[in-house]
């Protein structure tokens, strides 16, 4: 144990006296487990975004619909929704995509304002929540997620302007038209899912805004009068209506998840090539030191050093690189998650990073690893170096 522990502290004094030189694979260090940690907590935080919500709810979707912003349903099924037994309430959503002056993506829920704060977590962080006032307002009323509000800057009051882009489907450029929509922000909202990036309205503007016909919905949210009873409501559902799907909220977000795991193999693809790099550096330099330090490992064998403690001395020198390399990494990932904040915006979704201790650790046991890994072949050299031949030059 004395020995490990005097090779160890030689290997702290030799950081010290050849820094200028491990700097640089350091710096490389830190900078790949700043990438691993923005897309580990990029990932968690997606996760997070698309946990259960609603899990005592049914999604009822156009039949074969992936998604509840392609669904198209009609608005009179309601009617047949309530009169089937153990349903308590019927909400009908209108939700799509639309495109801003920046060609950047809104997400557009429209709601019954009778009932939707009975089928969604929703909490009001600022303002107020939407009401039957707001569907005879002169002035277009909305609610914003947390999200959106931090990203767009929104305060309750406020007008939110976004010009959309009708028919850009067309070949033509003559066939684009433009429509500008002025909405105030009367309040700021918290659900804790991927709602939090959207921007609420009365389901009869978001029609208007997504241009869709007045006997028209997206789909329905059915809440069973007792969640014990929901996957016999399911079943009543499907057997009394044709041409759609009844299916748990729980296991739509479920679905998006799997999607998700899929996308973050591409991630995980990155984080895999930027270690490499990463290691390559590492070899590059201890090659380049330890061909420096000849005469320093002919002298340290030369006085009774074993190429064990050779081999140990020169291999926590690497691993002591990697390791300060995550250190300085995860400082940085911690000031800017936490310090700063995060987040994260595609294709209208808008996601806050959530940089977990699991995250951190992982990233100075990677970094650690990374150090190990780059160093196995350049310490191996100090095997070959020979006392002999080398005080003798």
């Amino acid at each position: 144990m004395t020995k490990v522990f005097d090779v160890f502290r030689l290997a702290l004094k030799d950081i010290r006296s050849y820094w200028r030189s491990l700097a640089t694979p350091i710096i490389g260090v830190a900078i790949v487990i700043l990438i691993f940690t923005s897309m580990m907590a990029a990932a968690d935080g997606l996760r997070a975004t698309f946990s259960s919500a609603g899990v005592d709810n049914i999604l009822v979707l156009e039949e074969g619909s992936a998604t509840p912003w392609s669904s198209v349903l009609a608005r009179n099924m309601s009617e047949e929704l309530e009169e089937i037994q153990n349903v308590d309430v019927v909400s009908e959503m209108v939700t799509g995509f639309t495109l801003d002056e920046n060609n950047r993506f809104n997400l557009i829920r429209g709601v019954d304002v009778d009932t939707y704060e009975n089928v969604t977590n929703v909490k009001v962080l600022e303002g107020r929540s939407l009401n039957i006032n707001d569907t005879i307002a002169l002035t277009s009323r909305i609610m914003v997620g947390q999200y959106l509000a931090d990203e767009k800057d929104l305060e309750v009051g406020e007008y939110y302007k976004i010009t959309l882009f009708h028919g850009l489907e067309n070949e033509t450029e003559d066939e684009v038209t433009l429509e500008k929509y002025k909405f105030q922000v009367v309040g700021i909202f918290a659900t804790d899912t991927m709602q939090d990036s959207e921007m609420w309205m009365p389901a009869f503007k978001a029609r208007e805004v997504l241009e869709m016909e007045n006997n028209e919905t997206s789909y329905f949210v059915v809440k069973p009068n007792d969640p014990s009873n929901i996957d016999q409501v399911i079943q009543d559902i499907e057997a009394s209506i044709d041409g759609i799907d009844a299916v748990k909220e729980s296991n739509v977000w479920k679905s998006m998840t799997d999607m998700l795991d899929q996308f973050l193999v591409i991630m995980d693809l990155i984080v895999i090539t930027t270690v490499l790099a990463a290691v390559m550096g590492i070899l590059n330099v201890m090659i380049n030191l330890i061909d420096e330090r000849r005469h320093e490992i002919a002298i340290l064998k030369a006085i009774g050093f074993e190429n064990s403690s050779v081999l140990l001395l020169f291999m926590m020198e690497v691993i002591l690189v990697g390791f300060l390399g995550g250190l300085i990494g995860s400082f940085g990932a911690i000031i800017i998650f936490r310090v700063i904040g995060f987040t994260v915006s595609s294709a209208g979704f808008t996601f806050k990073a959530v940089l977990t201790t699991r995250t951190i650790i992982s990233a100075i046991l990677l970094s650690t690893g990374i150090g190990g890994l780059a160093g196995l072949y350049p310490v191996i050299k100090t095997i070959r170096i020979k006392p002999v031949d080398v005080l003798r030059t």
